[in-house]
């Protein structure tokens, strides 16, 4: 046994230098959490690739972006939206090799169920029922929204781990479905968070601020772009402290907390979008981010 681990070593070597590619394990492809649950954000990680390769992906109908996060590994972070009905999901990735190859790899991302609960609400009939000038006000505000998030920028602007904008009880989670007086209205997409009026918010990453206005339903309205299809936005705000435009790093105070808009008392909405898909904010600070 003594004698054969030196020509044992010196084999593997001697493989190493004249075909490597028999000792590559080849590319390793690994996501957290795992399994994932509809209205949960994704990490996905490639690592064992070649220097200077380059990915491209796709989860299902929604293009990836990844970016380099140490020798040989890249990731992507993607969401699954709150409503997604799919047992699972296809991720098919396309790795581009210096030499000019491509390697076509196929996995199939598994989805479990989660049971979000349910939220009874008694509310004045004033704040559910909308006459038709301010229900036309109410529609048009929501398309301005939504056409935020398909506006989707490959530059990343946020670092490291997303961060609470706020210390404070959560007094709502994300995903309840909301019955309001009886009716059932769309699930939760953010956390409230309760805060005395003039709390300090900040930002949970850095980004830019691409949306600033007072809504019907969300009151003093800020929205941050973070890249790479990641918007987070803070609703209720008593005042803003930032305009449309501006760069903003990670802890910055972006405004303070208030009761603006359809609110029944001071608190935070917080909302997460990635590549359009609603998911937790919460289940996103957990992520280990590089």
């Amino acid at each position: 046994m003594t004698l054969f681990k030196p020509l044992l070593s010196r084999l593997i070597f001697t493989l190493a230098i004249t075909c490597p590619s028999l000792l590559w394990a080849g590319p390793k492809i690994s996501w957290q959490p795992r399994p994932p649950a509809p209205g949960q954000p994704l990490l996905i990680q490639i690592s064992r690739l070649e220097p200077q390769a380059s990915i491209e992906g796709r989860l299902g109908s929604t293009s990836l972006n990844f970016f380099p996060a140490g020798k040989g590994k890249f990731l992507s972070l993607t969401g699954i939206d709150l409503e997604n009905k799919d047992k699972d999901i296809s991720l098919e990735l396309a790795l581009h090799s210096p030499s000019g190859s491509v390697q076509k790899i196929q996995r199939l991302v598994r989805l479990r169920q989660k049971d979000y609960g349910v939220q009874r609400l008694t509310l004045p009939s004033s704040m559910v029922k909308l006459d038709e000038k301010t229900l036309v006000r109410a529609k048009q505000e929501a398309r301005r929204l939504e056409r935020l998030w398909g506006q989707i920028s490959q530059h990343r602007l946020w670092q490291a781990r997303f961060i609470l904008p706020v210390a404070a009880k959560v007094t709502s989670l994300f995903g309840l479905r909301r019955i309001i007086n009886g009716q059932e209205r769309s699930p939760h997409s953010g956390i409230d968070i309760a805060a005395a009026v003039g709390t300090p918010v900040k930002a949970t990453n850095s980004g830019r601020v691409v949306f600033v206005d007072d809504l019907f339903f969300s009151g003093n309205t800020l929205v941050i772009d973070h890249g790479q299809g990641i918007f987070t936005m803070y609703f209720h705000l008593e005042s803003v402290a930032l305009r449309k435009g501006q760069l903003v790093k990670r802890g910055q105070i972006l405004g303070r907390v208030g009761r603006t808009g359809r609110v029944t008392g001071p608190n935070l909405h917080w909302g997460v979008r990635i590549n359009r898909a609603r998911v937790d904010p919460l289940t996103l600070i957990q992520l280990p981010l590089p």
